[in-house]
């Protein structure tokens, strides 16, 4: 994945003057990063991808990228981000159609609110991501994604 990366948290998310993940996307749409990105493999889909989650007390770093898949990371442009999805397991949420902003919120509620038995297995925190395929975020009232959040499988019982 290649795209425009910011550094946030959850803390941060929760007031209209420290939120920068609809900034980073509005940047993401507005500057055409989606042109500057080379060896793009699909168009249609857009990835948001979370990484680096770092625990501050009861505070959640982490860096997002607005992302396209691509077949190499090996020319990242200037100002750009090269994020490799790692091989996990992945719970998969799908979220309700609606306005993209609370869409999610309402899905990321919703995950944060899981057991390790509704996860089938404690988070991994290494990468999560958000899927958006073209036609679901066409009308930004009408929105739509898959979100894949990465499990640690207990490997204590095998």
């Amino acid at each position: 994945m290649i795209g425009l990366s910011v550094r946030t948290s959850n803390h941060d998310e929760m007031s209209p003057k420290t939120a920068r993940i609809e900034k980073l996307w509005d940047k993401f749409f507005g500057d055409t990063i989606i042109a500057q990105i080379p060896n793009i493999l699909d168009t249609e889909r857009l990835y948001g991808v979370y990484s680096d989650y770092r625990f501050t007390g009861d505070t959640i770093h982490y860096t997002i990228t607005a992302a396209v898949r691509v077949s190499t990371l090996d020319t990242i442009p200037k100002g750009l981000s090269g994020i490799h999805i790692p091989s996990q397991t992945y719970a998969v949420f799908d979220t309700a159609t609606g306005r993209v902003e609370d869409i999610l919120l309402e899905t990321w509620r919703r995950i944060w609110k899981s057991s390790t038995d509704d996860l089938n297995g404690e988070r991994a925190y290494l990468v999560d991501y958000e899927q958006f395929d073209g036609k679901d975020i066409a009308d930004p009232l009408m929105s739509r994604a898959r979100i894949m959040v990465g499990i640690r499988k207990d490997n204590s019982a095998e």
